[in-house]
């Protein structure tokens, strides 16, 4: 009697549990069939509106970034963007002064870390971009960079690729490909890389207090950086002059954002300063209007509220 008992419960939680299974299946099949699940940025309240309204979705995100890892991108599949923008290093290039494109090309500056991107009003270091989109576009066509075709190479490619062309006819429907979708799906995964959980934010939000030499680093910050590097976001909204030679200004490129700066060496447009301290000391010197820092004493300073910057959760959140 007993065993029978233990059977019948035993039989019951197997059904139980098929029946969950199935309810978990049907529900993942409904979300993934759905492209309107947005994600919406949990940006805190010291940040200040988008530029880039656009909202993504999860499902087109997630697209976004199995392409965005993927070699099949690049003319000879060798490459992808991961190669050049590396989560560990928070989107950038590390150890790298400018990276190597599908030619074994050398491109002409520093990979920039990718990161709090629609809140942006120009793109690459000239700012010849004012859209998120013609990012995209570029390092496809780029020669230095993938080198690739989205008409001729990409899209043939992804039309072969069983898993990949059912996700396009689920996302797009049963029409032909286009170069827009692919766009659209890279440049949604971009704008999931947000960061904005470094000690910086929790102070911003009273949650924590900077040490003492974080404070004076904050000082000189405030006295010679924030100018080009404008908190909270610490890049520059449009093109500043980099350089100085005698009374005219040369040279003007967008300010890059100082977030995650501990993750993101080499430095500089060319990535000429191996490590942070180098580029900190002639800062001054190669750059208009700063007078900090002055000593090895402010260099240390600066640098210990530049790692404030620092969001850990950012160089391993895998959520899409």
């Amino acid at each position: 009697m007993n065993g029978t008992r233990k059977t019948n419960k035993s039989g019951k939680l197997v059904i139980m549990s098929l029946i969950g299974v199935f309810i978990v299946l049907l529900v993942g099949r409904q979300f993934l069939l759905d492209q309107t699940t947005e994600i919406d940025p949990p940006a805190p309240s010291h940040f200040p509106n988008r530029f880039d309204r656009d909202r993504a979705t999860v499902q087109r995100a997630s697209l976004g970034k199995m392409l965005f890892h993927d070699p099949l991108l690049s003319l000879h599949q060798q490459i992808s963007c991961a190669s050049c923008h590396q989560q560990a290093a928070a989107y950038a290039d590390p150890g790298k002064s400018t990276s190597t494109g599908d030619l074994s090309v050398k491109t002409e500056r520093n990979s920039p870390t990718l990161v709090n991107l629609a809140w942006k009003k120009q793109f690459f270091a000239d700012g010849r971009a004012t859209k998120l989109e013609e990012t995209i576009e570029n390092a496809v066509l780029d020669p230095k960079e993938l080198n690739s075709d989205f008409d001729c190479i990409i899209i043939p490619r992804i039309r072969k690729n069983s898993l990949y062309s059912q996700k396009f006819r689920r996302l797009f429907g049963n029409r032909t490909i286009h170069k827009d979708d692919i766009i659209l799906v890279l440049t949604d995964y971009l704008r999931t890389l947000n960061s904005f959980h470094a000690k910086y934010d929790e102070v911003m939000q009273g949650r924590a207090q900077f040490t003492t030499q974080e404070k004076e680093g904050l000082e000189i910050f405030t006295a010679a950086c924030q100018s080009c590097h404008v908190p909270p976001l610490f890049h520059s909204q449009g093109l500043i002059a980099s350089c100085r030679s005698g009374n005219q200004d040369i040279n003007a490129l967008v300010a890059p954002t100082l977030r995650n700066i501990e993750f993101t060496s080499p430095y500089g447009y060319t990535g000429a300063y191996p490590r942070l301290d180098s580029l900190l000391i002639v800062h001054e010197i190669q750059w208009a209007g700063s007078s900090y820092p002055r000593t090895v004493k402010e260099v240390a300073a600066l640098k210990a509220f530049l790692y404030t910057l620092s969001d850990h959760s950012f160089t391993s959140n895998t959520a899409y």
